[in-house]
């Protein structure tokens, strides 16, 4: 029987010696091991059935949900699934294989104990949340909360999910609100100093929390219990953190593990930033990501004179979308080449070619080897400028998307290419026009460019 394009299983009548509870199936299939039980689905219906719960061959359901066309080798690399609907749950063989899920129905969870998920996402949605399943015996490493249209029920999740830390195996927590304003987070001081109270004593390695409010007094004992804490990635992105939140976090960075922080769209200015500045004096801080912190001329000053001290390890900055203009991008200038930063990110700031003029000049000298400059206005004039400094620097991985380059500009880079590093180049959604794309496409043959991205670029001609 034919269905969908697909074999439709008749069931079998007489399956009832294989009426077991799922449970003993989980038990038995699981001494069997991923590759044959996987094999197993090719033995009869019944076990078709009972390794995916589809009675139609060869079906897709539930997204990443194996069938008989699929390589299912490659489909384990993805290991999640959704629990959306449960009158279409596979069986706990199924289950048994995956890595990542949603929280399900509460009478699932006692089974979780047997299976190798590791990651476990939390999205409230209905009246009811079910117990969380953290117990020491869990293989649960991974926890992710989104705000989904219950933000009470969300928050109820996080509250609960705070005095398990402890004596979980948890080193992941992501908490994700909705970037709608009208729609973040109400977390009170009580529950950000609950949870900090018990991020000493849990297993915390990587803390992840966008578009929940972060009040002066959050961070300040946020930032005390660093100091106990394993957390080595700090990320809070649009959680309102002003100048003096900033300041109560790098005040314990010294004496934190955190390698990278992130204050994506803080908008903590100059003085935040002069505030964090001053913090990475004796951190282990690697990564500093200071996108959207509305940070000026000031805040790169006192950044730079801390980034060029010898005991500065952090060697990725990012500073997109800051408006940096003329005066700050030459502050930048004049000391990047003193700092150890090699992943350099100034994207979105719109600095236009002429503010381009003192930063490329002091490229050669320093030690970048990944530069971002896209969607800076930067024009055919910019592409010049850089081309002229490319060959003497040690950049091989170079963005110079959307800067309205047209086939003048191409030309000069592409005159450049082969007398550089670059393994990995971006162009995209620039007006490179017929002879900019065919002086790229000469060039090629004789460059390191591994990797070229041209999308959405415009090839008429120029």
């Amino acid at each position: 029987m034919k269905r969908g394009g697909c074999d439709e299983v008749e069931r079998d009548k007489n399956t009832s010696c294989f009426i077991l509870p799922s449970e003993i199936w989980v038990q038995i299939l699981n001494r069997a091991g991923r590759p044959n039980v996987y094999k197993m689905r090719r033995v009869s219906h019944f076990f078709h059935y009972l390794v995916t719960r589809y009675h139609t061959v060869g079906a897709v359901g539930l997204q990443h949900k194996p069938d008989g066309v699929v390589d299912t080798d490659g489909w384990c690399v993805h290991r999640d699934v959704s629990w959306k609907f449960q009158d279409s749950f596979p069986s706990f063989v199924f289950y048994n294989l995956l890595r990542e899920f949603d929280l399900p129905h509460e009478s699932y969870l006692t089974h979780l104990a047997a299976t190798q998920i590791t990651t476990m996402q939390i999205k409230p949605k209905g009246s009811h949340l079910a117990p969380l399943p953290l117990t020491p015996n869990s293989k649960i490493s991974t926890v992710k909360v989104t705000c989904l249209n219950n933000k009470s029920l969300t928050l109820k999740a996080l509250k609960n999910i705070t005095p398990a830390l402890p004596q979980s195996n948890v080193t992941r927590l992501i908490v994700g609100g909705i970037k709608s304003p009208t729609e973040r987070w109400t977390l009170t001081d009580a529950d950000i100093i609950a949870f900090s109270q018990v991020v000493p004593s849990s297993k915390l390695e990587t803390v992840i929390m966008r578009y929940v409010p972060i009040s002066d007094a959050g961070m300040a004992a946020l930032g005390q219990s660093l100091s106990q804490s394993r957390i080595s990635h700090l990320e809070l992105k649009d959680c309102n953190i002003t100048a003096n939140g900033a300041g109560s976090l790098a005040r314990e960075l010294a004496k934190s593990q955190i390698t990278c922080l992130d204050l994506n769209g803080n908008h903590i200015g100059h003085a935040g930033v002069k505030f964090i500045a001053q913090g990475l004096d004796g951190s282990s801080l690697t990564r500093l990501r200071l996108e959207r912190t509305r940070m000026e001329v000031e805040g790169i000053k006192s950044l730079g004179e801390a980034l060029m001290k010898d005991e500065s390890k952090v060697t990725s900055l990012d500073l997109s979308y800051n408006q940096l203009q003329a005066e700050s991008i030459e502050a930048l200038a004049n000391i990047i080449a003193l700092t150890n930063v090699t992943d350099l990110d100034l994207r979105c700031n719109y600095m236009g070619p002429e503010a381009l003029k003192p930063l490329a000049k002091r490229l050669p000298l320093s030690k970048i080897k990944k530069l971002n400059l896209a969607v800076n206005k930067l024009y055919s004039d910019g592409a010049e400028i850089l081309a002229e400094v490319l060959p003497d620097t040690g950049i091989t991985n170079l963005t110079f998307s959307v800067n309205v380059i047209k086939s003048e500009g191409a030309t000069a880079l592409a005159r450049a290419l082969t007398r550089t590093q670059i393994k990995k180049l971006s162009l995209a959604g620039n007006e490179l026009g017929c002879a900019g794309t065919r002086a790229l496409a000469e060039a090629l043959p004789n460059s390191q460019v591994e990797v070229l991205g041209l999308y959405n670029t415009i090839n008429n001609a120029a």
